[in-house]
């Protein structure tokens, strides 16, 4: 498979040459980098044309005549690319040298995909790990895409995880060239088209896939275009970490206003329970389902009182019966 690298600039001197040589260095060469320059002001594309010179890697530099904006602007660099699979690229961060030939791999191995993201580690502007107590941040941590996130998604919830925020960052995506190219990202939607080409995977069969291992320095600085604001994202996972706590607390105190009532209604199902096991395990298995419905009606949670000790009971002398 042929490769391809579309890179937006502006005003990146300060990075960029550091960001075109992690790329320049990787162990499987990439085949073509497009970088598209949206008016900069300083010597970005100088340092971009001196790059050119040094290598035999085709670099293709493509100088806006007027400002495009993010997405209108990778758009642009992205219907440029010929390569088979095309990498995003910032032009600020590092990538591991092992990048291009991971990303290769996994598209080999997962035919259905036409996207993949990863992680990325945290690094401030001289390049140096960002730390929280002490131990390094991976990008993943502050979008909130934990290893119980990564299970839902894999069970297929994407949209649920997406719609708050996007968990695949643009600087560590890859996708197929077809693919890819068939979207539009200057649409009114409000959102970047990182998060929108997360979203047209999700609408494609499922096709958007994730590696584990960061593959990428993700530079934080004060000029960054795109970054990541690392306290207002987390406080943002915290919202989301606090929502189920929320809804237990609504449900434990809708029982604990009415204790008496929930009690009456198990003490009368437990009676019930031993004079309709006498007709068999279906009649319980009957009386199980009639009762999701009903509590389900009523917005009550089936299973958050002592109804559940009986249906456990129940559902363990149906398996002794059925000898499973």
């Amino acid at each position: 498979m042929t490769t391809s690298v579309a890179m937006c600039t502006y005003n990146g001197a300060l990075f960029v040459r550091e960001q075109l040589q992690s790329i320049l260095s990787q162990n499987k060469p990439v085949d073509e980098i497009i970088i598209c320059d949206d008016c900069s002001t300083d010597d970005t594309t100088n340092i971009i044309e001196c790059v050119q010179q040094e290598t035999s890697i085709k670099i293709l530099l493509f100088k806006n005549n007027h400002q495009l904006g993010v997405n209108a602007n990778f758009e642009q660099a992205i219907k440029r690319c010929s390569g088979d699979i095309i990498f995003l690229s910032d032009q600020d961060d590092i990538w591991e040298k092992n990048k291009v030939e991971t990303i290769l791999g996994y598209f080999e191995t997962h035919p259905n995909k036409n996207v993949v993201f990863g992680d990325a580690w945290l690094v401030d502007s001289n390049g140096d790990f960002i730390l929280r107590d002490g131990r390094k941040i991976r990008l993943w941590q502050v979008v909130g895409f934990s290893k119980k996130a990564q299970k839902q998604f894999d069970k297929g919830f994407e949209l649920e995880l997406w719609d708050r925020m996007n968990r695949a960052t643009g600087a560590t995506m890859a996708f197929r060239r077809n693919f890819g190219q068939s979207i539009s990202y200057s649409t009114n939607l409000g959102i970047l088209h990182d998060w929108l080409l997360a979203i047209k995977a999700f609408d494609n069969g499922h096709s958007l896939g994730y590696i584990i291992p960061p593959l990428i320095l993700y530079r934080q600085h004060s000029k960054n275009v795109i970054g990541c604001n690392i306290d207002l994202m987390y406080e943002q996972y915290m919202d989301d970490a606090r929502y189920p706590v929320q809804r237990c607390c609504t449900d434990y105190s809708y029982i604990l206003h009415n204790t008496e009532y929930l009690q009456e209604r198990v003490n009368f199902q437990t009676k019930r329970y031993g004079f309709i096991w006498s007709f068999g395990g279906y009649a319980v298995l009957k009386n199980i389902v009639y009762y999701f419905r009903y509590y389900g009606r009523y917005g009550i949670s089936f299973f958050a009182f002592d109804y559940k000790r009986s249906l456990y009971h129940s559902l363990e002398r149906i398996k002794h019966k059925l000898h499973f």
